[in-house]
């Protein structure tokens, strides 16, 4: 006993639906969108998502990135800042007699302790 399939398949230009295709078991004729294609089309749109997220995971950890330099920048400039003050406020004369005097133990010359020389 042979078994047939009947295919109401209509093609996209053909519009008459009356038309009907009988073939054998086995050699029944796909629609007109074939399975490969469908697979090729389904796994290219999953490889452009797929890389979409990637790209979109990558830009998100180089503005992290980019933020933790900039705070780093922030510390540093900082840093600069209170380095300068504190070179600037040790070289003003008064905090030079001051620090001598106490780090140092230095005392301030007397005019008997001073003395000229000439070449």
């Amino acid at each position: 006993m042979e078994v047939y399939y009947v295919n109401f398949a209509a093609q996209a230009t053909d519009l008459d639906f009356t038309k009907v295709q009988v073939t054998k078991a086995g050699t029944f004729k796909r629609a007109n969108v074939s399975h490969k294609r469908l697979l090729l089309s389904l796994a290219f749109l999953f490889v452009v998502l797929s890389a979409q997220l990637m790209l979109r995971v990558v830009i998100t950890e180089k503005g992290y990135e980019i933020e933790k330099l900039r705070m780093v920048a922030l510390s540093n400039d900082a840093e600069l800042r209170e380095l300068g003050f504190t070179y600037a406020f040790q070289g003003r004369p008064a905090e030079i007699l001051t620090s001598a005097r106490a780090k140092l133990g230095m005392e301030m010359a007397s005019p008997k302790q001073i003395r000229k020389m000439s070449y």
